[in-house]
């Protein structure tokens, strides 16, 4: 329907408008009703009844159109306020009367169907959600073109939507669909293009593809950083995602300085309670842990989950990632009595959040499984961790960098416990794929070679025993420094099993 104002004044007709013409007796409807003005009078009858029904109709159409709004921002209010119940069937109305007044494919009903789907995935309805993302995407790449905003939104609200339902391999292959299409249509300096590059490269890193994420990364802080400056909040976030990547990689002495940057340049720009801020805080707590600086990691960690909690509540994602985050700092402290009662509370969470087959979970349930190593409880962390490379295997696969974690504390609980034949196989999974995708120096990989080493040595192959730990020690010693608690447990192991080897060759 024309939403332009219809002219109210007779006009002059241009040619070819279907309007019959004057003839040079005169005005034809002059002529008709000198011949019977009765039927004149009729057709003006029908026609002033014809333009007041429409008039009603449009009036009626005007007045549904308005409350289909209403519904729509009244329901987005009710999600603002956590009342998901009385919103659903709010967003519903809108859709279905949409639907019927304007059709399947109008922009208006694509519009509040993206409005539902967006609204399915915040109650974790990922399935209802995808089904809406997919059908606004498909009339959209006909009706618009993939190249269009419209369409470009979709293919992101979809990309993002896949990767919350760990369904990372689509959601990767869709980042790239759509980032390929942003730059060739927007440009690299497009703020949409940067997010969607950001995004994609954030994406690759969940997949363990950390050589792949890097370039992609630099890229988009280097054009952030030339066209905003270094203390824009985008250049910030971007400058904190690098410094991840880097820890992930094992590049400790670069990522120092940036996750520290960071946090300074977020508290300057975005102050201290800042959702931004807090997760600065929270990742250079996590590196000082990994360096072992837990003194230092502590109370940042503690600053990172009071903000979440006041600005987010506890049950949000980011809370939940930094009560994790802190278990186990204080398990690595020894202080598992604190320790214990925060992880069981971050793996409700998330099972609560993202249910039970979410890579969060998993890594939830490993996390508790450890602190229950740690307090001797191997009964208690076997089944846990189990459950938690079941669904690593599942959901990741068996070469994603969470199941060799994974594998390496199960194949730890399992030599504790005395099962040497069930710890061998999965401590020679977990190495040969750090290996390949972290290096074969990378902190990680060389943990899981000082835990081969001490299976070596329980299976009395002491020769390949100490050649594993000496890899160990002296790989961590070069990355970590000889004060860190990794190069010292290192250190320790050599020495232990070459005491063993001194003794059974004195004995010979």
């Amino acid at each position: 329907m024309n939403d332009e104002p219809q002219p109210t004044e007779p006009h002059a007709c241009e040619t070819g408008d279907s309007v019959a013409e004057p003839d040079r007796q005169g005005n034809w409807l002059v002529r008709l009703y000198r011949r019977n003005p009765q039927a004149i009078i009729g057709l003006l009858i029908v026609a002033l009844l014809s333009v007041t029904s429409f008039r009603s109709s449009r009036d009626k159409e005007d007045r549904r159109q308005a409350a289909d709004a209403s519904d729509t921002e009244l329901a987005h209010y009710l999600v603002s306020k956590g009342d998901l119940v009385r919103a659903e069937p709010l967003f519903r109305q809108a859709l279905i009367a949409s639907e019927r007044a304007l059709g399947p494919d109008h922009e208006e009903t694509l519009k509040r169907a993206c409005n539902l789907a967006s609204f399915l995935r915040t109650k974790r309805d990922f399935a209802g959600a995808e089904t809406l993302y997919r059908r606004v995407l498909t009339v959209r790449e006909r009706t618009l073109d993939a190249g269009h905003a419209e369409t470009l939104a979709t293919s992101t609200d979809l990309a993002n939507l896949l990767w919350s339902k760990a369904d990372l391999a689509g959601a990767e292959a869709m980042y790239r669909q759509t980032t390929a299409i942003q730059e060739r249509v927007l440009g690299i300096e497009h703020t949409n293009t940067l997010t969607g590059l950001n995004n994609f490269a954030m994406l690759l890193k969940a997949r363990g593809d950390l050589a792949g994420a890097e370039p992609v990364l630099r890229r988009v802080l280097e054009v952030r950083e030339r066209l905003r400056g270094g203390e824009h909040p985008d250049t910030l976030v971007c400058i904190a995602n690098l410094a991840g990547l880097l820890h992930d990689k094992g590049e400790l002495t670069e990522a120092e300085p940036l996750f520290r940057r960071a946090v300074a340049g977020c508290e300057r720009v975005r102050g201290e309670e800042h959702r931004d801020t807090l997760t600065c805080v929270n990742n250079l707590a996590e590196f000082l842990r990994a360096k072992g600086d837990l003194t230092g990691a502590e109370p940042l960690s503690r600053r990172a989950l009071a903000g979440y909690e006041r600005t987010l509540g506890q049950a949000h994602l980011y809370t939940l990632s930094s009560l994790r985050n802190l278990a186990g700092l204080l398990k690595d402290k020894g202080e598992i009595a604190e320790a214990e009662p925060l992880s069981r509370q971050a793996l409700t969470g998330y099972e609560r959040a993202v249910g039970e087959e979410h890579p969060d979970t998993f890594a939830s349930l490993t996390c508790l499984a450890e602190i229950l190593q740690a307090k001797g409880d191997l009964a208690g962390a076997e089944p846990l961790l189990r459950r938690a490379l079941t669904g690593c295997e599942r959901v990741l696969g068996g070469k994603h960098p969470l199941t060799h974690a994974t594998d390496n504390s199960l194949a730890r609980v399992l030599q504790a416990k005395g099962d040497l034949a069930g710890a061998e196989p999965l401590y020679l999974r977990a190495l040969s794929g750090q290996e390949r995708g972290l290096g074969e120096e990378h902190p990680t990989t060389l943990l899981t070679v000082m835990g081969l080493a001490s299976l070596r040595q329980a299976q009395g192959k002491l020769e390949e025993a100490v050649r594993l730990a000496l890899r160990a020690e002296e790989g961590l010693r070069a990355k970590l420094g000889g004060e860190h608690p990794h190069t010292k447990s290192a250190k320790s192991l050599v020495a232990k099993i070459r005491k063993e080897l001194a003794e059974k060759s004195g004995g010979k």
